[in-house]
């Protein structure tokens, strides 16, 4: 009976070990932005609470030639153009989540060579009632398992897609997926979780090479930071 129990409670705990982490619904949507009469769709953004607000954020990046623009556009430029955001969810396409006001963040950039943290825009939700993902205390480490919660091109339903970290640098944040071959595309500015389901990055960009899957993002310590930073300015 002892030696039953053990064995049970052993593997209670292996389960437990490797299990995916519980993610509220409706907190990951397809993003639309809104500009005067025209409108694009590209990437991925999620709702996050940074402080006393929630936002919605996705990558800067999307704001230039990879969101289908012909110019990267800078923070201020991105303000003047857009008027609103209409994102769909992406565990139910009817429910829609508006927002009519970019956030300023000054130092926001596309990606380079120096780094991904400041590769973040937030429009603001005033008055949001919804599901939210919180900031993880901890950053992640090399070798612990992080999730990327997205939708990858050509599939239809959002999922956890485990991954191990590589390198946790104040800069970037690397990792390396269990599963090869994925395809990247629409999955920038998709959230990075750890395996209690808080937020521990965002997905900038991947690649397939030599049989191996990898992601770089930008550390939600770093991008956090300058929302907060925004919306102190904003009050």
């Amino acid at each position: 009976m002892k030696a039953t129990t053990l064995f049970l409670g052993m593997a209670l705990l292996c389960l437990r070990l490797v299990a995916a982490p519980a993610v509220p619904v409706d907190v990951v949507y397809k993003p639309t932005f809104l500009a005067g009469d025209d409108s694009w769709t590209a990437g991925t953004g999620y709702v996050a609470k940074i402080g006393d607000d929630c936002v919605f954020l996705t990558a800067h990046h999307l704001f230039g030639p990879d969101g289908g623009l012909e110019e990267d556009l800078s923070p201020v430029e991105a303000r003047k153009l857009f008027t609103g955001l209409s994102a769909r969810s992406m565990d139910d396409e009817t429910k829609v989540l508006p927002s009519s006001e970019i956030l300023l963040i000054p130092s926001a950039k596309a990606f380079d060579e120096q780094g991904a943290t400041r590769d973040v825009a937030a429009f603001c939700l005033p008055g949001y009632q919804g599901a939210f993902l919180v900031v993880a205390k901890n950053a992640p480490q090399p070798g612990d398992t992080v999730y990327l919660l997205g939708c990858p091109r050509g599939e239809e339903k959002l999922r956890l897609i485990p991954a191990k970290v590589r390198r946790a640098a104040a800069n970037v944040l690397e990792y390396s997926f269990e599963e090869t071959g994925i395809n990247f595309g629409g999955t920038s500015g998709a959230p990075l979780l750890n395996e209690d389901g808080e937020l521990v990055g965002m997905n900038i960009g991947g690649r397939n090479a030599g049989g191996k899957t990898r992601g770089f993002g930008n550390p939600a310590a770093s991008f956090a930071a300058l929302v907060a930073e925004a919306l102190h300015a904003k009050r």
